[in-house]
């Protein structure tokens, strides 16, 4: 077995064909489909069901408890068989019928064990938009399906349970595994913009939070190695997701749990403390405006710097 996908699926029942017809309808055929519904309570996992009995390398499965989307994808490594492996979120879909097969000719002669490719967001509105991506830590993307991992390097590796934003962690300690990484330039995967994504379900700063805790949690156990690209690739995603978190509350530290905040300061904290020889003078910037924000409260020149940099999207990113 060449590629295992595993794909994950919660209430996504209009979602469904689309995302199999892009598994299907590809020319490379020597690939099984691991798709797991978490217990949906639409017909989404009927719907798999039936694409199951017309295709052999389909592998159906239905979680009885609602486990998250950690569960999903950690059952499906278990599941998977493959020698190469590629996530899937159910309402999402891959790019072209023959991208597969462009896929694999391109690790295989490179004798890749790690493989990025660019992705396209595209919104009900009808937009699109391409985020590029390369094979440096900080520019990967930090999401896990918009990469192909050799099964033998990740199958040892878990996703955080009960975690929003799991793939951060992840990400890095699968790019740490791989000893010959690329980026393949061909848009490969249709990333779906919907307000009720298992992303959006939860509360913005507790899940924004998660990011925090995540990354405290895996420079305490040492789960990923330092150097100035992982410390320089901590410090971005803290930043963003405290940004997009203050953000998300109109710029008001009161709307934001406390617990939540205290998570953002002492993962800053760790990092000044564990990664002091790595940190460079854009991550000091980051980690400090956190700490500072927290310490004296957010002020009206401070809240004019989120604005600056919410509205320049490019510093943050």
């Amino acid at each position: 077995m060449k590629i295992s996908i595993i794909g994950a699926f919660y209430n996504v029942s209009k979602y469904v064909d689309r995302a199999f017809l892009s598994i299907l309808n590809q020319t490379f055929i020597d690939w099984e489909f691991i798709a797991i519904d978490d217990n949906s309570v639409d017909n989404t996992y009927e719907k798999i069901r039936d694409y199951s009995l017309t295709d052999a390398r389909i592998k159906p499965t239905k979680l009885f408890n609602n486990s998250g989307l950690s569960t999903v994808r950690n059952y499906g490594l278990e599941l998977a068989r493959g020698e190469y492996i590629l996530f899937l979120d159910g309402d999402d879909y891959f790019s072209d019928k023959n991208f597969f097969k462009q896929l694999i000719e391109f690790t295989e002669k490179g004798n890749y064990d790690w493989v990025n490719f660019p992705f396209s967001l595209e919104y009900s509105s009808g937009k699109k938009r391409v985020r590029k991506v390369d094979s440096t830590i900080e520019d990967m993307y930090s999401g896990v399906w918009n990469k192909l991992y050799k099964s033998s390097n990740i199958k040892e590796l878990s996703f955080p349970v009960g975690k929003k934003f799991e793939d951060v962690v992840f990400s890095v300690q699968a790019y740490q595994m791989a000893k010959r990484r690329a980026t393949l330039p061909i848009v490969g995967y249709n990333y779906w913009q919907r307000t009720n994504s298992i992303v959006r379900q939860k509360k913005s700063d507790q899940g924004h939070s998660d990011v925090a805790d995540i990354l405290s949690e895996a420079i305490v156990l040492k789960r990923i190695l330092p150097s100035k690209e992982v410390v320089s690739y901590i410090s971005k995603q803290l930043f963003n997701h405290y940004i997009v978190m203050i953000g998300d509350n109109n710029f008001n530290l009161n709307n934001i749990n406390e617990s939540h905040l205290c998570s953002f300061v002492y993962t800053v904290d760790l990092i000044n403390q564990k990664y002091d020889d790595f940190i460079s003078g854009k991550d000091l910037f980051r980690l400090n405006f956190i700490k500072q924000i927290n310490e004296n409260g957010l002020n009206l020149f401070t809240r004019t710097i989120i604005i600056i940099i919410l509205t320049a999207r490019k510093i943050v990113r």
